[in-house]
C-alpha cells in the first residue's frame, strides 16, 4: 500500500559528499524539504563556489552543519571544528562527525549543548560576548538542533561551540 510522504517530514543527513548531495537533493523538490543535517560536508571544490552550488540555508527549511564554514541555520563547531580529540590526522577527525551525530541520537546520553560565541579561544574562556537574541544563545547540537528551529532567523552567521570528550558518550 502506497504511503504519500509529505516533503515537510523528511530530514536528510549527509556526510562529507553527501552532505552537499542532500542539498542538490532538496533542491530537486524546490527546497521543500523540512531539514539537511550537514556532518562536515566536504570542502575541497565546494568552499569557493556560490551558494547555489553546495549546500545552503535555502536547500530546506532548516538546515543544521557540523564543523565548516556558516553555511547553515546553525553551524556548529565542536572543539574548533579542526582536529577532533584523540585523532592524529584530517580523515579521523572528518569521520568523528558521524560518531558525534550518532551519540546525540542515544537517548542515555546527554544533549549536546552548544554556545553561541565570537571565536573557540572566547568559548574556553568563558567569555562569549556575542550580539544575539537570549533564545539564541545556546543549541542542541544533533538530532535535536530541531529545537532552536523556531529560531534559525536569528541564528544565521553564529557560530555554536562545544567540548567534546575523546570517546563516547562525547558529551
Amino acid at each position: 500500500v502506497a504511503k504519500e510522504l509529505s516533503l515537510s517530514e523528511v530530514h536528510i543527513i549527509g556526510h562529507s559528499l553527501g552532505a552537499h548531495v542532500a542539498g542538490f537533493t532538496s533542491k530537486a523538490f524546490n527546497g521543500q524539504i523540512d531539514r539537511i543535517t550537514g556532518l562536515d560536508p566536504a570542502g575541497p571544490l565546494f568552499n569557493d563556489v556560490p551558494d547555489e552550488d553546495r549546500l545552503n540555508p535555502t536547500n530546506a527549511d532548516f538546515v543544521d552543519l557540523w564543523h565548516n564554514k556558516n553555511v547553515g541555520h546553525l553551524d556548529f563547531w565542536p572543539n574548533d571544528g579542526y582536529g577532533q580529540p584523540d585523532c592524529l590526522t584530517h580523515v579521523c577527525s572528518h569521520g568523528l562527525a558521524v560518531e558525534l551525530y550518532m551519540a546525540s541520537i542515544d537517548p542515555d546520553n546527554t544533549k549536546a549543548k552548544a554556545r553561541a560565541c565570537e571565536n573557540y579561544s572566547r568559548y574556553k574562556e568563558g567569555t562569549c560576548n556575542v550580539k544575539c537574541v537570549a533564545e539564541a544563545k545556546f543549541a542542541i547540537m544533533g538530532e535535536d538542533a530541531q529545537l532552536s528551529k523556531q529560531y534559525k532567523g536569528k541564528t544565521l552567521g553564529l557560530k555554536y561551540y562545544l567540548t567534546t570528550t575523546r570517546s563516547h558518550p562525547y558529551f
